[in-house]
């Protein structure tokens, strides 16, 4: 069974690799990086220590709006986390054939192989073509899945939740147990909004990262490795981190932003991804 989930995690990888050229072909509207100097002008490993610095002391300066969003965030997961057991119970069991073709396809996803693999894709393909745009998605996409890393593995050492498969509950947290957040879909959001911020021209590159990004963190509740309530986090922290990321080393943002939000699907608590113009 290892050898088939290795098996079809590298014929994944190498799907996304061969999918590079179409995020980087000539139809691109205004640069995000003009060169890869201007992204890292000051060293790759500095500017990444420096932004992983500035990370951890970010909420100092939070301004009003950013308290609300986080705050946002936080609620929906607390909702969600009242029902998790809920979740998990209809997502690894009853949410149909479908979900769970969709999860199996998923599950490489998140994994740091794949998402090496994939960086590396770009960065090759920059380095062939010349193309600034590539290797800037490259780098900024390798310091948000470090960042975003560091900060999830922080996480669940304070916090030590027990995982579902542990058949404690999602209410049990103690040390030895690493549930919350989820490291493969903050792994997956890293990237995909590094690669959708990187790439506004192509408004079908934001539905495509994310939706695959998300199928990442539905794997995990699906195999009873996480609860929900751990992926809303995992995911907020990815995006947050990308976002961060790219506005620091790949200049503007796009013109049409997608953003995550939380929002009311009738009676339930979510986090919706929302086009701003």
């Amino acid at each position: 069974m290892d050898n088939n989930k290795n098996m079809g995690g590298s014929r994944l990888s190498l799907l996304l690799v061969a999918l590079v050229p179409a995020f980087c072909s000539p139809a691109q509207t205004a640069p995000v990086a003009e060169s890869e100097g201007d992204a890292y002008r000051d060293g790759y490993w500095r500017a990444v220590g420096r932004d992983l610095r500035d990370t951890a002391v970010a909420p100092l300066h939070w301004d009003r709006r950013e308290w609300g969003l986080a705050a946002g965030v936080l609620a929906a997961a607390w909702a969600v986390q009242t029902r998790d057991q809920r979740f998990s119970d209809w997502i690894s069991t009853g949410g149909g054939k479908r979900l769970g073709q969709a999860t199996e396809f998923a599950k490489p996803l998140g994994d740091y192989h794949l998402s090496l693999s994939l960086l590396a894709g770009f960065y090759l393909y920059g380095r062939v073509r010349d193309d600034p745009r590539a290797r800037t998605t490259a780098r900024a996409g390798l310091e948000s899945f470090l960042i975003a890393g560091i900060v999830t593995e922080a996480g669940k050492r304070l916090t030590g939740r027990a995982r579902p498969n542990n058949g404690h509950g999602p209410r049990h947290w103690g040390r030895g147990h690493a549930s919350f957040p989820s490291g493969h879909t903050s792994s997956a959001f890293a990237i995909a909004t590094v690669i959708t911020r990187q790439h506004p021209g192509r408004r079908w590159v934001a539905p495509l990262a994310y939706g695959v990004a998300t199928l990442t963190g539905v794997s995990r509740v699906h195999d009873r490795a996480h609860w929900a309530s751990d992926v809303i986090i995992g995911a907020a922290i990815g995006y947050f981190t990308g976002r961060m990321v790219v506005n620091r080393h790949g200049g503007a943002p796009p013109r049409h932003a997608w953003r995550l939000e939380p929002a009311l699907i009738g009676d339930a608590p979510a986090v919706v991804l929302v086009m701003r113009r």
